[in-house]
């Protein structure tokens, strides 16, 4: 598998089925833009080097036992939702690294110092499992975790959780 061969995810749902000429022609002018987006390094440098990272990734397990220790190859509804995830990244968000686990899930993983990781497996039937650990203010390190179902979102805590791993010494 390689980058072009990942799936593309749209930017802009399509909000109406409006099927005349000039519906049309705003559908293609949107599929022009996202078109460019996507393929702008400035406006989505993390996103394009997740994919191409993620890419990488699913080309190493593609059959079963990938891994020398009886492995199961990569879940292509695990991949297919990785990359939902990724399209769906703030652009201000740094590239996670990748793994996968033995029974063919993906992981997103973010390290931003000690005590400072987060953790999103990326499960079969839009299931997210995530894990994190953080200092507070007092410098205490909290962890956390939770389950999430989604459909190419990242969970609302996820979100929240992001940004603080990287700030002061991430």
């Amino acid at each position: 598998m390689n980058v072009a061969a990942c799936p593309v995810y749209p930017l802009f749902l399509e909000a109406s089925d409006a099927a005349g000429p000039d519906a049309l022609l705003v559908k293609e002018c949107l599929a022009d833009v996202e078109e460019s987006i996507a393929s702008s390094y400035y406006l989505a440098g993390n996103v394009q080097i997740a994919k191409a990272e993620l890419a990488k990734l699913a080309t190493k397990a593609t059959n079963d036992n990938w891994d020398g220790e009886g492995g199961s190859k990569i879940s292509p509804e695990s991949l297919d939702l990785a990359f939902k995830l990724i399209r769906s990244m703030p652009r201000d968000w740094l590239a996670p690294d990748f793994d996968l686990d033995s029974d063919g899930n993906v992981s997103l993983d973010w390290y931003g110092g000690p005590s400072r990781r987060l953790s999103v497996g990326v499960g079969k039937n839009g299931k997210l499992s995530y894990a994190w650990m953080l200092p507070n203010k007092r410098g205490k390190v909290e962890q956390n975790y939770g389950v999430a179902q989604s459909e190419g979102l990242f969970p609302e805590t996820v979100i929240e959780v992001l940004p603080k791993l990287v700030q002061n010494g991430g």
